[in-house]
């Protein structure tokens, strides 16, 4: 459509036909061509006159607001036309026109809207809409749902807690004690049957694994704190009893109603000091075919004693309040939540160091052997508390070692094994003069079976570094018996344990990962027999060693989740050793047939263990997962046990001397 406009004829009308015939007041815009005058020499600003920046300062309720506006448009008559045609112009002068509205009577929401009729309000909405928008909002369901909320009664809401309630609350435990849950509430075990596995437990578990306080965890007391704990302590000395139908029973039982408090916990978030040590504790005491659970409970265990600030002393105020189910003081409780967080600082220093890297928590001053020695001689020390701190400081004294030597180092012309060795000694010697004066005999002997399998992980890493690397025939001789010297002193420990005659430990001292660490030992020494043999009967003898071992390991009468661990690595190395001793020594040392009667498929059940005409060649030199090895269906999942050591700033290069 072409725009109408006024034309004036020459005989000097002021009004034009157009807008005498409709009765309307005719004006006509001068008609402009090329660049306005002078703007060639103006700035940006001054350009444009009438820009929003112009327009933004003149305010509605000043009364003289389009006059200014207009003003700064121009003096001329024609400049005034066409700021009147400006939409901002004429918003600004029909504001200014309106009357300043009155201040309202403040009255309530409720009483201002008491007379809305929202039906008649709806359908004037809804004939705007369809003369805009035929559905602008999907449907104006919402409108009306909006409009039921705006005009409902005002409810009463609960007032909000402050941020120390809520921080509190965060840090606070969540206690997974309800009766549905306790596993003699629901009738699981009988209450004479709990007692007589809480016995069992401080007398055969308690003495390995110290993470719980006799003068504490009362099965009252338990029972009042978390079910998971208490089926944990039932479950881990179910597995220890003899082996009957009574007992079996009981670890089946037990086992499936752990695996539904364990889905509770996760699922309700719940967290407290005893679900950390039951978790911590379980993870000790799981099956061959539970192990790739291990690292997921112990981080869920960690995760929890984190958040609940177990990590920080003093103890939050919640773990040392008093409780009619025990006469411990405040000393006593807080060395329970130092216990606690020791315990997972041990097990995570030894998972770091089988894998040859750092800790996953950092370093705490308070686990410096010094503040552990002092820890140690307070008048509350339980009677494995030496034995804790001592593993702890052992696993420091080993990792502080293993990070300084770095592979370069094994590769230097002139690395000298023989003062690695003494330097690893002397370390251990220190260690050994620190602690074993106030351990028990029991403790020392376990003691002394953890130190000799670790100190055969640094030294097995040498002599596979030599092999690789090309060592002389003095180094790698000297690394060689120094390996079966340790492997030796491991295997003279284990072997009257596991056949139950030795006169101070039991078989339960050897739990799961004790014998993990037996088995990486006695197959490394396989390798080493293989890789480097000797001239003499020295390798015949271990050769026969590790087959008395094995036979053990084979006939352990224990619960299967016990026996599942056992027999499959003692048919594993019979297996293994067998083959070897036929290679070397001929005749009818290892047959085919006598080879599968002591596979894992015959013991476990098929487990897809595929026989290999040498199996110690294909056993990985550095950084394997020795118990792929072993079972690659049951070990598969678990800790690398071999070294492999990261670079650190200043690494310890072992020269000669000579």
């Amino acid at each position: 459509m072409v725009e109408s406009k006024c034309h004036r004829d020459d005989g000097g009308n002021e009004t034009c036909n157009r807008c005498a015939a409709l009765g309307i007041e005719c004006e006509v815009v001068p008609r402009r061509f090329g660049r306005r005058l002078g703007s060639k020499n103006r700035s940006n600003a001054a350009i444009s006159p009438t820009s929003s920046r112009d327009l933004s300062t003149t305010s509605p309720a000043n009364s003289e607001g389009a006059e200014s506006t207009v003003a700064r448009v121009g003096g001329s008559t024609a400049a005034s036309a066409s700021a009147s045609f400006n939409m901002l112009s004429v918003l600004a002068r029909v504001a200014n026109e309106q009357q300043p509205p009155s201040v309202p009577h403040l009255e309530p929401p409720i009483t201002r809207h008491a007379n809305l009729d929202r039906s008649t309000f709806l359908d004037e909405f809804r004939s705007v809409a369809r003369t805009l928008d035929p559905d602008p909002f999907r449907g104006l369901g919402v409108l009306e749902d909006g409009l039921e909320h705006l005009f409902k009664p005002i409810e009463s809401y609960p007032s909000q807690p402050c941020d120390e309630v809520v921080y509190g609350s965060i840090d606070s435990p969540r206690l997974d004690n309800v009766p549905e849950y306790d596993a003699i509430s629901i009738g699981l075990v009988t209450e004479a049957d709990a007692k007589d596995l809480l016995e069992v437990y401080w007398t055969r578990i308690h003495v390995v694994i110290g993470v719980l306080d006799f003068d504490i965890h009362s099965l009252a007391y338990m029972r009042s704190q978390s079910a998971t704990l208490t089926t944990v302590v039932m479950l881990v000395s179910a597995q220890c009893l003899p082996v009957s139908d009574h007992a079996n029973s009981l670890v089946t039982r037990l086992e499936a109603h752990l695996e539904h408090l364990l889905a509770q916990v996760d699922k309700l978030c719940l967290q407290s000091i005893e679900i950390s040590q039951a978790l911590s504790m379980f993870v000790g005491w799981l099956s061959g075919r539970k192990l790739n659970r291990a690292w997921p409970l112990a981080a869920r265990a960690i995760a929890i004693a984190i958040e609940l600030r177990l990590d920080v002393s003093p103890p939050p105020a919640w773990a040392l309040a008093p409780s009619s189910l025990h006469n411990a003081g405040p000393d006593r409780l807080a060395r329970n939540v130092e216990r606690t967080w020791l315990h997972l600082k041990e097990w995570d220093r030894a998972s770091a160091y089988i894998r040859g890297r750092n800790s996953l928590i950092r370093e705490d001053a308070w686990c410096e052997p010094t503040c552990l020695v002092e820890w140690c001689s307070s008048p509350l020390v339980g009677g494995t508390d030496a034995m804790l701190a001592a593993c702890l400081d052992l696993m420091g004294v080993l990792s502080r070692i293993q990070m300084a030597t770095t592979s370069s180092a094994f590769s230097s012309p002139t690395f000298n094994f023989e003062g690695y060795l003494t330097a690893v000694d002397d370390e251990l010697d220190v260690w050994r003069t620190r602690w074993f004066p106030i351990m028990s005999e029991a403790n020392r002997q376990r003691a002394l079976y953890d130190m000799w399998a670790f100190r055969f992980i640094l030294l097995m890493a040498s002599f596979e570094n030599g092999l690789a690397h090309g060592w002389t025939s003095t180094n790698l001789l000297a690394s060689r018996d120094a390996c079966h010297f340790c492997a030796l002193e491991l295997m003279k420990i284990a072997l009257p344990v596991i056949a139950g005659t030795d006169p101070v430990l039991n078989i339960t001292s050897l739990y799961s990962y004790r014998l993990y660490r037996l088995g990486y030992t006695a197959i490394c020494t396989l390798r080493i027999i293989k890789m480097a043999p000797q001239s003499g009967n020295e390798d015949v003898f271990l050769m026969g060693v590790i087959a008395a071992l094995a036979d053990k390991l084979l006939h352990v009468k224990l619960h299967a989740n016990v026996a599942s661990i056992t027999k499959v690595m003692g048919g594993r190395l019979l297996s293994v050793v067998k083959r070897l001793a036929a290679t070397r020594l001929g005749g009818n040392s290892g047959t085919c047939a006598d080879d599968a009667s002591f596979g894992p498929a015959d013991v476990m059940g098929d487990m897809g263990v595929e026989s290999s005409a040498d199996p110690l060649a294909s056993l990985p030199a550095f950084g394997s997962d020795i118990f792929s090895f072993l079972n690659p269906t049951e070990f598969g999942l678990w800790d690398n046990l071999a070294y492999a050591a990261e670079p650190t700033s200043n690494p310890i290069v072992w020269t000669s001397t000579s």
